[in-house]
């Protein structure tokens, strides 16, 4: 069996770095559309019909309304399973530190942790 510690470790790193993603995306499309919507704010009055200043306000509005689309949930979901890796971690670590470890309760961990793991994957 593969050293369970390791194998945690991975799968909490791939839920944060997954989250870190999503908020960096997420934050790089609103300063894009801010910045776009300041570029139509600073440009000369008599352009303000022009279609180059439709196209920029159009593009901007475009970029920021995508943060309603944000998957919060998936987001969440993504944390809450880093959360319960990070108990199982923990709770397994406890276990394995008793001296004379009970071995019937690391099972009970070690079979949640794999069916955490199992699930987590299939999704």
């Amino acid at each position: 069996m593969l050293n369970n510690d390791a194998l945690l470790d991975k799968f909490i790193e791939h839920q944060s770095r997954a989250i870190r993603w999503q908020l960096a995306f997420a934050v790089v499309l609103l300063v894009l559309g801010l910045l776009l919507l300041l570029v139509a704010h600073l440009l000369p009055d008599q352009a303000e019909t022009s279609p180059l200043n439709k196209t920029l306000l159009s593009a901007s509005g475009a970029l920021i309304s995508t943060l309603c689309a944000f998957p919060i949930k998936d987001l969440l979901a993504r944390r809450e399973k880093a959360d319960l890796l990070r108990f199982l971690k923990a709770h397994l670590v406890a276990v394995g530190s008793i001296d004379p470890a009970p071995q019937g309760e690391r099972d009970r961990v070690e079979a949640a942790l794999w069916t955490t793991l199992t699930k987590a994957l299939e999704r």
